[in-house]
């Protein structure tokens, strides 16, 4: 269990759940340990940094020529008029976001400086996995929120992947793993395993549906 996604405040009925499927697991003789993953904190900041950046360079193709739907013959007003219409409210912002950290000027501040972090995030990942098999966290610090919710807010939602985001940017597998429903909401958490482990995960979450 890693320290550091442990030390958020979560919601209690998440916190609830997992102390209830870890005692299980004990009780079953399953050992579980805390872990230290320090930079893992960081691993939002780098995700919404270089991400957006590879989504802004990867979209420059839709230029309704190449890639994208072709809506007039003039160039400029294909490219324009494609995109406004046809790329969601999401996908434009973190177009938005790529673009600017990949402008000049700030590419060596921002993405450089996330992808040396994204490197320190993975190194300490691999140094926990040395020690345990699976690590047990929580998918979201709160039950789900309900659907259109935070639509509005597209800074709360991008706080909700605060514990998942390590995992897209280390390339180690994980799954998450629904733990029931209070007030007509479900709770989740995770499991992530090191690199080519993916049948470690089954098997955990196997076991863990079994005691939950």
């Amino acid at each position: 269990m890693p320290l550091e996604y442990f030390e958020e405040n979560f919601d209690k009925d998440t916190k609830d759940a997992i102390n209830q499927i870890t005692e299980s697991l004990r009780s079953s003789g399953y050992s579980i340990e805390n872990v230290s993953i320090p930079s893992s904190k960081f691993g939002l900041s780098v995700y919404y940094i270089l991400v957006p950046s590879e989504i802004s360079s990867n979209r420059a193709r839709y230029d309704g020529v190449r890639y994208g739907p072709f809506v007039s013959e003039e160039y400029e007003e294909n490219l324009v008029e494609g995109r406004s219409k046809y790329f969601e409210d999401e996908v434009k912002r973190r177009i938005m976001i790529g673009t600017y950290a990949l402008s000049a000027g700030y590419g060596d501040e921002l993405y450089l400086k996330a992808t040396k972090v994204r490197n320190k995030i993975k190194q300490e990942f691999d140094e926990a996995f040395k020690k345990v098999d699976i690590l047990l966290a929580p998918t979201s610090p709160s039950k789900a929120f309900k659907l259109g919710e935070k639509i509005n807010d597209p800074i709360s939602m991008y706080l909700t992947d605060l514990y998942t985001v390590n995992a897209n940017i280390t390339g180690i597998p994980a799954i998450n793993i629904p733990l029931g429903i209070k007030d007509r909401l479900p709770i989740g958490m995770q499991l992530m395993a090191q690199r080519w482990n993916d049948e470690y995960l089954f098997q955990a979450s196997r076991v863990i549906r079994e005691l939950s």
